[in-house]
C-alpha cells in the first residue's frame, strides 16, 4: 500500500506486474484514487506522487485477477483517504 502512487507511467505496469507475479493468491492495493490521473505536489518535487484509478488499471492489465472487495479508508479511521481493492488470482 502506498507504493504505486510514487510510480511514473513508464514503470507503473512493471511494478504492478511484479506485485502480481509475486502473489500466490491475493493482491491488496491501497492508494490515493482519482478517476483521471492527477499529479500531486510532493515535498517540493514533481513527478513523485500520482492519484489514479489503480483498481481499474489492475483489472485492465491483469485479467487473471478477480475483484473480491473494495472500500475506502478515510481520515476518520486514521488513514489518509485511501481507496483499497482486494483481488484474487483466478
Amino acid at each position: 500500500m502506498g507504493v504505486l502512487i510514487h510510480q511514473p507511467n513508464a514503470t507503473l505496469p512493471l511494478v504492478m506486474g511484479e506485485i502480481v507475479r509475486c502473489s500466490a493468491r491475493w493482491v491488496l492495493c491501497g492508494e490515493y484514487h482519482s478517476d483521471h490521473e492527477v499529479e500531486v505536489p510532493y515535498r517540493g518535487e514533481t513527478g513523485a506522487l500520482f492519484k489514479r484509478d489503480y483498481g481499474r488499471l489492475y483489472r485492465e492489465l491483469f485479467p487473471e485477477l478477480t475483484l473480491r472487495d473494495s472500500g475506502f479508508l478515510g481520515k476518520d479511521k486514521g488513514w489518509d483517504d485511501v481507496t483499497w481493492c482486494l483481488f484474487e488470482r483466478t
